[in-house]
């Protein structure tokens, strides 16, 4: 591993912390030798990296701590960094170095769009794992031992986008295995556990070695890249390139890596599949947010539609969108008066998005009438799954949508029930935008036969593949009601479509969104990543569902009106075929 900016700490300096650390008292005083950590908090305030007297465990870790902490355990003299070409406009002070220093190293990602670093919030894991592997240089293989991971990491999804980095983390010892909550914000007694640990991996490296040393990589072009540059268009691409770098008027003021990513949308969008694209770092960020349990913004779900128009997907419950009046469906056409016509849907969610308490107009066509809504945006604490139990025994679970921990939520939930005394279940869908496609085959797994098909997969080669259950689920045979809108999409229609053709399920609502392809998240430098549609599924009898969703069997929805005063017809209608 090779560490970057690492500047003073090295072998050397460990050990001499290490004989310091020996003859002197412990300082924090809410910390004992009793304490399961104590060796990573006390070589953690030996680094003198947070000056309290008391160590505080359970306290969360701010950004701009995390940040000081990563470079000061490096030696980091801050009166090294004399400029800020491009510094954030919260950031000043004695804290305007560091981040500066982290962004030369390619960890922060500063974008015209981006331009806010937020250093009091607090950083999640996930995040904080992400910078300190890049920024001590841990490779993070793509490929991974999905066995090995499932046996060792509970509640996140060997499939997620960011599961290779947790793999790596745990493998390490960067981080506890067990059940990990991904999006939760890191404490303090997980950051003194990763820099303990990463800072011994560190030593027992440069012990082995003598000193750090460098691979030296030779790069070769495969045959795809050669197909490329043999593309005679390619050619135009190289000249165009060349011309605006020496040509064009304002060459000076030209941001190659935003060159770059613009070539590479523009390569995605050609494909014309709504649900493929090149994400950004800053809009890369935004779909992780979209599915941990805290968001900032308006708190709907969007989607370019077929016809190129931004379509709300899915307010979420209690969202700022929702209390304004947004429904699912409604074509986004204007924010904050400019037209979305033309912008994509990276331009729309960048003007969407903004500081908690501010406002934002956004006009919506719904059918042919045109509304504005003047959103509030704030943070959102929004669980993936709530459940209750009602005085005749019937449960009633909703689940908000398909992120790390919503198997995990589900399973806890079936696990409290007593299957001989309930008298059903209703699961409610609606306004579920999906999300990751082995949460919904778990969940289905609880009311499905082992070895019968949840989801059957067709992939680009030719290659099929279905995935089946792989045990008997607790609530095989209980009778199950599943409440459907057009805000249910993609793996929110994978259960429904299984609890349908598997589980004898009743639907009721509306027809469905109507997503039946899958997409794969690929991760690149700088945070960015391509999001590419790889396979369609279908039901396990057969159904493709893209374009025309789901029917349900009972169509019924709430009125305005009913919304008003708290009525849920829906579900009201679903209790009733239960009873």
């Amino acid at each position: 591993m090779k560490i970057l900016a690492r500047t003073i700490h090295n072998a050397t300096l460990t050990s001499l912390i290490l004989i310091l650390m020996a003859g002197s008292a412990f300082a924090y005083t809410d910390i004992d030798s009793s304490d399961k950590d104590f060796d990573e908090i006390d070589y953690f305030e030996s680094l003198d990296l947070i000056d309290d007297s008391e160590f505080e465990a359970d306290r969360n870790v701010t950004k701009a701590e995390f940040v000081r902490a990563l470079l000061d355990k490096s030696g980091f003299e801050p009166s090294s960094v004399d400029e800020y070409p491009v510094n954030f406009v919260d950031v000043d002070g004695d804290l305007a170095p560091y981040v500066e220093q982290m962004r030369k190293l390619g960890i922060i990602i500063y974008t015209p769009y981006s331009n806010e670093f937020n250093p009091d919030s607090n950083i999640s894991l996930r995040k904080a794992l992400d910078m300190y592997m890049k920024f001590d240089g841990v490779p993070v293989p793509k490929v991974f031992d999905k066995a090995d991971f499932n046996s060792r990491i509970r509640n996140i999804g060997s499939d997620a986008f960011f599961a290779p980095t947790f793999a790596r983390a745990v493998r390490l010892g960067l981080i506890r295995g067990g059940n990990v909550d991904a999006f939760a914000p890191l404490t303090r007694r997980q950051l003194a556990y990763m820099i303990y640990h990463g800072d011994g991996l560190q030593q027992k490296f440069e012990e082995a070695s003598g000193k750090p040393t460098q691979k030296k990589v030779t790069v070769k072009l495969s045959n795809v890249s050669e197909a490329l540059t043999s593309e005679p268009a390619f050619r135009i691409f190289e000249d165009v390139w060349d011309k605006l770098l020496k040509e064009y008027y304002g060459k000076d003021d030209i941001d190659k890596e935003d060159l770059l990513y613009g070539a590479i949308e523009g390569l995605v969008e050609r494909l014309d599949d709504p649900y493929s694209s090149f994400l950004e770092p800053k809009v890369n960020d935004q779909l992780s947010d979209s599915l941990s349990n805290e968001i900032e913004g308006i708190g709907a779900s969007l989607a370019t539609n077929d016809n190129g128009e931004i379509q709300v997907i899915a307010p979420l419950a209690g969202s700022p969108a929702e209390k304004a009046g947004m429904l699912p469906g409604d074509i986004i056409v204007k924010v904050n008066g400019v037209s979305t016509v033309n912008l994509t849907i990276t331009d729309v969610i960048s003007r969407i998005k903004g500081k908690s308490g501010t406002k934002v107009d956004i006009t919506v066509k719904r059918n042919s009438t045109l509304k504005t809504f003047t959103v509030t945006r704030a943070k959102i604490v929004v669980p993936n799954v709530s459940s209750e139990i009602t005085s005749d025994n019937i449960a009633v679970l909703k689940i908000r949508n398909f992120g790390a921990g919503t198997a995990k939520e589900v399973s806890d939930f079936i696990d409290s029930l007593n299957p001989s005394s309930l008298k059903g279940i209703v699961i409610d869908l609606r306004s579920n935008p999906g999300g990751y496609l082995n949460a919904a085959v778990a969940v289905a797994e609880h009311f499905t036969s082992k070895g019968e098909p949840i989801v059957n997969l067709e992939y680009a080669n030719g290659r099929k593949k279905t995935d089946n259950s792989k045990f008997d689920g607790e609530l095989k045979d209980a009778r199950i009601a599943v409440l459907v809108d057009k805000g249910s999409a993609s793996a929110a229609e994978i259960l429904a479509g299984t609890l349908n053709d598997r589980a004898g399920a009743m639907l009721f609502g509306q027809t469905t969104f109507g997503k039946g392809s899958v997409q794969e998240i690929t991760g690149y430098r700088g945070n960015s990543s391509l999001k590419l549609t790889i396979a369609h599924w279908l039901t396990p009898n057969g159904v493709d569902v893209n374009g025309k969703g789901i029917e349900p069997d009972v169509k019924i929805s709430a009125t305005d009106a009913d919304r008003s005063i708290g009525n849920d017809p829906v579900l009201n209608r679903a209790l009733l075929y239960l009873r």
